[in-house]
């Protein structure tokens, strides 16, 4: 675990390690994915829901009324308390359907050949929302179907980043995130 630290750029594991070989993929997702492997299925949801409540807000910035993907988070964070009354797969469902709508809520407005780089600053901001959606439908996805925990947990940081339009920041919290759970620190 030391060197998936000393690859995601930890202080800590670059002077324990050196420069470490380089083996995670470059592909963000897959980068991720790997990363996540020796997590346990707690640390896993812990990191999924962290990501998505950190994009929340472009949810409710979209549609406060709304509250399905607020409700996938809210359940997983539960569950991570003991709390298994819950039907996952069916708020991991309502969250992705909530995606959908601010997708093509984004396709009504700009159109389906418009790029988000090319998009209004409102095309942008419901781009944000549909992929803060998918990022708390990872949430619960990784509790209903633990055959794909790591790909879910990855999903979900991959779609915090793309909800922040690539901000490099996000990207660096996920990464000092992923380290903190990697050397036992969260």
């Amino acid at each position: 675990m030391i060197q998936l630290a000393a690859e995601l750029g930890d202080p800590e594991a670059l002077s324990q390690l050196g420069d470490p070989p380089q083996s995670l993929p470059e592909h963000y997702r897959s980068r991720i994915e790997q990363a996540v492997q020796p997590l346990t299925t707690h640390q896993r949801v812990a990191f999924a829901c962290e990501c998505a409540s950190r994009v929340q807000h472009y949810w409710l910035a979209f549609n406060s009324e709304d509250s399905r993907p607020a409700d996938a988070i809210a359940a997983a964070t539960g569950w991570l308390r003991g709390e298994l009354s819950h039907d996952f797969a069916a708020l991991s469902s309502a969250a992705s359907d909530a995606g959908v709508t601010a997708s093509e809520e984004f396709d009504r407005i700009e159109g389906t050949t418009i790029s988000v780089a090319e998009a209004s600053p409102l095309g942008r901001a419901i781009y944000s929302a549909e992929w803060a959606a998918v990022a708390a439908h990872s949430c619960t996805d990784i509790i209903s179907d633990p055959t794909e925990e790591c790909y879910c947990c990855a999903y979900a940081a991959k779609a915090a980043v793309w909800a922040t339009h690539d901000n490099p920041a996000e990207r660096e919290w996920q990464a000092k995130r992923l380290c903190d759970f990697l050397l036992g620190r969260a």
